[in-house]
C-alpha cells in the first residue's frame, strides 16, 4: 500500500561560530551540509521556540501522517530492488518488521535523559566559541510534536583478526547514510591502527539469542601513505574506504551507508528499538 504523507514540522538548526574578540561569524554556515536521523548520542542544546515550546531534534519520518491521521512513529530503510534503487517506508510496526517477508530482528536501545551542553571553546581557534543557533525566529510556529525518547548510541561488537586475538570487543555503532566509508576508534589498545595490515574486520550487533546483523571485510596491506585499502572481494556491506579515528570514549564504528547493501535498517521511535533484516534471505 502506498501512502501520501504530510511530514512536519521540519525544523532546521544552524551552527553559529563567533570569535570572542569581534563577535563576528568565524566559520560561514555551509547550507549544503545537514543531518536528519535518529540522533544517537546527540545532546539537544536549548531547542526551544520563541514561546518556550521544546522542539526535540527533528525527524519528520517520526511525525508523518496520512489523511491527517498520524502514522506509527517508525521507519524502514531498504535497498531492495537493486541497481542503486531502494525505498523508505514510514509507519512500519515492530510486528510487521519481524514477520514475513522481512523476518527482521529487533534490538533494544538504551534511553537517556540528555543534559544541554554549554557553549565551549571552539577546538581549533583559541578564544572562539561555537554554539548551536537553536532558538527559532519569531513566527507562526506549530505546536511541538509529542516528545520522542532520546537514545544512547546502539551497542555493537568489533572483531579485528590482528587485535585482541581476534575476539569481539564491545563498541557502539552508527549507520551513517551520508558516507560510504567507515570510521572506527578502538579504546584500550595502543597503536592499534598500526596493526591493521591485511586484517579481517567483523562488525556485529548483538541480539537476544544471537546477532541482529553481522558482516566481515578485509583490509589490504597498509600503504606507504598510511592508507587502509578495502579489498574489493569483501562483503557488499564493506565500506569503500577505512579511516581510524581517535577514541574519545569507548570503541566506536561509523559503518557508512553500505550496510544497506546487505540489510534493511529499521528504527522504532516509540518502543526504542533498531532492527536489521537480511536482504539476501
Amino acid at each position: 500500500m502506498t501512502y501520501a504523507c504530510e511530514a512536519g514540522p521540519l525544523i532546521v538548526y544552524g551552527i553559529r561560530c563567533t570569535t570572542a574578540a569581534t563577535g563576528k561569524p568565524m566559520v560561514p554556515v555551509n547550507l549544503s551540509v545537514g543531518m536528519m536521523g535518529i540522533g544517537f548520542g546527540r545532546t539537544p542544546k536549548g531547542m526551544t521556540g520563541p514561546n518556550g515550546q521544546f522542539y526535540w531534534p527533528s525527524n519528520p519520518f517520526l511525525y508523518a501522517s496520512t489523511g491527517s491521521q498520524p502514522l506509527y512513529p517508525a521507519y524502514l530503510l531498504s535497498s531492495r530492488g537493486g541497481a542503486g534503487g531502494g525505498y523508505i517506508t514510514l509507519g512500519v510496526t515492530g510486528e510487521q518488521f519481524t514477520a514475513a517477508p522481512l523476518n527482521g530482528t529487533l534490538v533494544d536501545l538504551t534511553s537517556a535523559s540528555p543534559t544541554p551542553v554549554a557553549t565551549a571553546p571552539f577546538p581549533n581557534t583559541p578564544g572562539s566559541t561555537c554554539s548551536c543557533s537553536c532558538t527559532p525566529p519569531q513566527g507562526n510556529w506549530p505546536a511541538p510534536p509529542p516528545q520522542r525518547s532520546y537514545y544512547e548510541t546502539a551497542a555493537a561488537t568489533i572483531a579485528i583478526s590482528t587485535l585482541n586475538n581476534g575476539q569481539p570487543m564491545p563498541a557502539t555503532i552508527l549507520m551513517d547514510t551520508g558516507v560510504t566509508g567507515m570510521m572506527m576508534s578502538i579504546a584500550g589498545i595502543d597503536k592499534w591502527a598500526e596493526q591493521l595490515g591485511n586484517a579481517t574486520i567483523t562488525i556485529g550487533v548483538p541480539a537476544a539469542g544471537g546477532t541482529a546483523m553481522s558482516y566481515s571485510f578485509s583490509l589490504g596491506p597498509v600503504t606507504g601513505s598510511g592508507g587502509y585499502p578495502v579489498e574489493q572481494s569483501s562483503s557488499p556491506a564493506a565500506p569503500t574506504d577505512f579511516t581510524p579515528i581517535g577514541a574519545s570514549g569507548g570503541s566506536f564504528v561509523n559503518t557508512g551507508i553500505n550496510v544497506l547493501q546487505e540489510y534493511d535498517y529499521y528504527f522504532d521511535g516509540l518502543q526504542g528499538k533498531i532492527g536489521f533484516a537480511s536482504i539476501r534471505s
